[in-house]
């Protein structure tokens, strides 16, 4: 099924943007590098389910799971990044709703689609680093038409230097008032993903979504992380 929604619906709940927009972060398309991200509770700190992320050798078809503390998967995410690096096409299974998202590869490279993103953001790295704020049409599966977004320097907290530290924003004064910012942090070393903070795409068992504090490990320390067979540990 190729489900749509109303771009109006947008509008009237910015919410369900800025959830469908956590889906659509870490592309993982650089490498063949293999990601876990585990996702905790914001309130609580306590595990609500793993992202496992791998791509063939050219890191132009990747796939996602999802898995619940169980170890079971409960949705899944194809990306297809050999139109685009920015548009890929893509599709998303939720395995507990019986729903399947679909969207064909963009075609127009100047709007940002779902996890091309996080190459966006590499794209405009110089100018984040400077800290300028970059305004991008962005499209999600599920939505017809796409939304002004607004990625720039975080503007609460503190940012170890090592770190580029962003919000994400709907580039609207209204609706930007209804929905906390989404916060990135990327790696200045490789410019590789390494939180995200915000509202998730996934739900949680009473149908809700859910406020989550994500973090990405890469490669090695996966590999390390699975030797030692315990738990993941939240930095």
């Amino acid at each position: 099924m190729n489900l749509r929604i109303l771009p109006g619906l947008a509008f009237a709940c910015p919410l369900v943007f800025l959830a469908l927009f956590s889906n659509a972060v870490l592309s993982h398309s650089p490498g063949a590098r293999v990601v876990v991200g585990t996702a905790y509770d914001k309130d609580t700190g306590s595990i609500l389910y793993t992202e496992h992320h791998s791509c063939t050798d050219e890191g132009r078809i990747c796939t996602v799971q999802y898995r619940d503390t169980a170890g079971v998967t409960i949705a899944n995410k194809t990306l297809d990044y050999r139109h685009s690096l920015f548009s890929p096409a893509l599709t998303m299974s939720d395995f507990r709703a019986d729903l399947e998202l679909t969207l064909p590869a963009g075609a127009d490279n100047n709007v940002v689609v779902d996890a091309g993103f996080d190459n966006y953001v590499r794209s405009i790295w110089k100018q984040l680093e400077l800290g300028e704020t970059v305004r991008f049409p962005f499209l999600v599966a599920g939505f017809d038409e796409p939304i002004s977004m607004r990625v720039g320097p975080t503007t609460s907290g503190s940012c170890d230097s090592a770190v580029l530290c962003l919000e994400v924003r709907i580039d609207s004064w209204l609706l930007g008032m209804l929905a906390d910012p989404i916060e990135l942090s990327y790696s200045r070393v490789d410019r590789t993903l390494l939180r995200f903070s915000g509202v998730s795409n996934i739900k949680g068992t009473d149908g809700e979504s859910l406020n989550v504090d994500i973090h990405y490990r890469y490669e090695d320390e996966v590999l390390l992380g699975e030797a030692h067979a315990g738990p993941a540990a939240r930095f």
